[in-house]
């Protein structure tokens, strides 16, 4: 179907005053818009740029320009989306809301107040002398003047003299003609400065930031830094009057260059621009003998540069998610605003802008805010987040593209009927925020959260075995149970974690691939939305409905077909290639509350409580052994490795990290005898095994190994005294699938 693009957006390239001082224009800050933070080095780069390009001019580049990339906005033709709002309120003609570019044209903007300050004290000085060769000057100096003004204030045609500052930030600032006004933000706050020194005719005053006295209040972090920047500003365009180009040095030869040059080059670079400010010979001659002129010429010379050859590409759109959209396809260097960035006005809006602050939602996005972070991390666990999110909300699958992601968080928030259902989203993605930052990101964190419930280590290291695995679409199912824990942590969410941990060694452990385990947690969250109508979460319910999923895989109706079929299957897997995270886990379940059995190489069950796997610490500091190395090195029997029988549970134990590095690749006899010196129990034995093992350790490591805690299924290892043999690894395969089992299936039962 045909459509007129013209009507979805339009980009052009433009100068800087053409966009910045088109009539009726005014630009406006969201409140998703992190405020100003570019320190010295991006506003020198920006310096740098643009002499880069003046430099080219004043050397006979006619066609000389500084292009600063793309500036993307939404224009609004109503003042819905704004606030604050007041009785004192004025809408201006044209409000453009800036989705990207802001901090570049905060920095211009800067810039062209110190330009106007700085010019504005030339022309004083050089008025002063009265010499008739200064008049072409001083009129271009004006006439640049004006110019600048235009960019950051343009006069109210329904007020005499009254001028409104070109941008604002969101809750901040309130575009007003009458004393009433206010604006608080920093960049607001010097527009307003410049704006009572031109009315007041004073603009050689403008050369220092300090807030307002309707901004006292908010005086903090964000003020002092602006107003060091600005004094940086300030500094470098003190830097362009006096033909220096490097902010770092006094002295750096290599920064003289034909624009800025304060001693050779004069001429040639001054010449070129008496045709850019149509200055005559005769004035010429005046402005070489007088250090005041040069540096008003150059400031000029500089301003004009900016003013219409610094360009930009001018994106704008009519439609909110398009705009996004467009920002995304050119953003390739720049960081993105995350879905969640751009949903918080949304939430802003709805509560208010004058009662959201301290407000339950505003305390809720700051908890997701302070979960996200910023830098590097913040888009992908914003992505990460909203995933899980969208599907226990609403059991949306959604993907990682932002555009898709900013589009949910927009329509998923206006679905929902009245401030309640509305504040519960809002919760409800703090809570899966919660989730990733105090359960899943890192397992001490975990405990301490849970240190109420008996089973907390526990718990935390099947969060830790599914984090390892990057199962993390169990968030949402989880998220929901933490979700209603009323005080601390719920023990229905441990019995949750417990439920999810087992379905996933369960599930996963007796097929090589996925089997498309997502799905099961979609029909799980998409059953639970269609029953739950805001229900507490049944915890019986979902642990039927994992078990049902098992049964399901395994073709079998009941609970004994499934432990045979289950075993069979699982001890057939090469679990390890499958998942690394899904071997140690089903190892740690097999190896649980067992001893040594009488059949060398196999475990059986102990007493409940004797040999507990499920912490913290044992997840943390074993890792997965393979007893036939996987470098299939001279030496061991090749039936080891054929149908991938190497990487099945019973070729495979736990060894601690250091150690498993040591003994990997050696001979069957070399991997006995070290094994052998890892349970032993006195020193003389630990160091038997190590020399029968080509590891002679030193003392101290002895002792640690003496101090640790003794393996038990490494003491039956050690009691195989032949070969290790295919047959050997098959039945023992049986035997941990079978523990692992025993161990996994009661967490799926009620």
């Amino acid at each position: 179907m045909p459509i007129d693009v013209a009507n979805v957006f339009s980009a052009k390239p433009a100068s800087i005053k053409e966009v910045f001082a088109a009539p009726g224009f005014y630009f406006y800050i969201p409140q998703f818009q992190r405020p100003y933070d570019w320190n010295r080095s991006q506003i020198d780069r920006l310096f740098e740029n643009i002499q880069g390009g003046l430099n080219s001019f004043v050397s006979g580049d006619a066609e000389a320009l500084t292009f600063l990339g793309s500036l993307v906005y939404i224009r609004y033709a109503t003042t819905e989306p704004l606030t604050p709002k007041d009785s004192k309120w004025t809408a201006p003609a044209s409000i453009m809301l800036v989705i990207d570019g802001q901090q570049r044209m905060t920095t211009l903007m800067m810039v062209n107040v110190a330009l106007m300050a700085a010019i504005r004290a030339r022309e004083l000085v050089l008025q002063q002398e009265n010499e008739p060769a200064f008049a072409v000057l001083l009129e271009q100096a004006t006439i640049t003047r004006s110019h600048l003004r235009a960019t950051v204030m343009e006069t109210d045609p329904a007020a005499d003299g009254n001028f409104f500052p070109r941008m604002t930030r969101a809750n901040e600032d309130c575009w007003s003609r009458y004393a009433e006004k206010r604006y608080r933000s920093p960049i607001a706050a010097l527009l307003d400065r410049a704006i009572s020194c031109v009315r007041e005719n004073r603009q050689e005053d403008i050369t220092s930031y300090s807030p307002g006295e309707s901004c006292v209040e908010d005086e903090g972090k964000r003020h002092a830094h602006f107003r060091k920047m600005y004094d940086h500003v300030v500094e470098r365009v003190t830097h362009v009057a006096v033909g220096k180009l490097n902010s770092e040095s006094d002295d750096d030869e290599d920064s003289a260059e034909p624009f800025v040059a304060a001693e050779q080059g004069v001429g040639e670079s001054l010449g070129k621009l008496a045709e850019l400010l149509s200055l005559s010979s005769d004035n010429m001659d005046a402005i070489r003998g007088n250090s005041s002129a040069i540096e008003l010429c150059r400031l000029v010379g500089f301003a004009r540069f900016i003013l219409d050859r610094v360009a930009v590409t001018s994106v704008a759109s009519m439609n909110e998610r398009y705009a996004f959209d467009i920002f995304e396809a050119l953003n390739t260097t720049g960081e993105p605003l995350t879905a969640f960035d751009t949903f918080r006005p949304l939430v802003i809006r709805e509560e208010g802008a004058q009662t959201f602050p301290g407000s339950p939602a505003e305390l809720a996005l700051r908890s997701v805010d302070n979960y996200l972070g910023s830098g590097n991390e913040r888009r992908a666990r914003a992505e990460n987040l909203l995933i899980p999110f969208a599907l226990a909300e609403s059991g949306t699958k959604l993907s990682k593209r932002l555009n898709m992601q900013r589009r949910y968080m927009m329509d998923a928030y206006a679905s929902c009927s009245g401030r309640e259902r509305k504040l519960a989203f809002v919760r409800h993605l703090s809570t899966v925020a919660r989730f990733f930052g105090d359960y899943w990101s890192d397992s001490c964190v975990a405990v301490e959260r849970m240190s109420h419930l008996q089973e907390a280590s526990m718990i935390a290291t099947c969060l830790s075995a599914l984090r390892s695995a990057s199962h993390t679409i169990v968030a949402a199912p989880l998220s929901r149970f933490l979700g209603e824990g009323t005080s601390g942590t719920s023990s229905v969410f441990g019995a949750a974690v417990l439920a999810t941990t087992a379905f996933f060694g369960l599930y996963r452990g007796a097929r090589q691939d996925t089997g498309g385990i997502d799905a099961h947690y979609r029909r799980i969250m998409a059953d639970w939305l269609a029953w739950s109508k805001g229900q507490p979460s049944d915890i019986a319910r979902y642990k039927a409905h994992l078990r049902s999923a098992i049964l399901g895989s395994l073709g079998v109706g009941g609970e004994h077909e499934a432990e045979a079929a289950w075993i069979n299957a699982a001890a057939k897997s090469p679990v390890y290639a499958a998942n690394k995270a899904l071997a140690k886990l089903l190892l740690f379940a097999a190896v649980r509350n067992t001893r040594p059995s009488n059949e060398p190489g196999m475990l059986t069950s102990a007493l409940p409580g004797s040999l507990e796997m499920f912490t913290t610490k044992l997840w943390s500091s074993l890792s997965v052994e393979h007893i036939a190395p996987v470098s299939k090195p001279a030496g061991w029997s090749r039936q080891l490795y054929a149908d991938n029988r190497h990487q099945r549970l019973g070729n495979l134990t736990l060894l601690p990290v250091a150690e498993n590095a040591v003994i990997s690749d050696s001979s069957w006899t070399k991997k006995r005898a070290f094994y052998g010196g890892l349970v032993a129990l006195t020193e003389d034995e630990v160091r038997a095994g190590m020399e029968a093992a080509g590891s002679p350790l030193k003392g101290d490591v002895i002792q640690t190994i003496l101090a640790s805690d003794r393996r038990k299924e490494l003491e039956a290892i050690t009691a195989v005294k032949g070969e290790w043999t295919a047959a050997l690894v098959d039945k023992r395969s049986e035997n941990l699938a079978r523990l692992a089992w025993r161990t996994l299936w009661p967490w799926l039962s009620n």
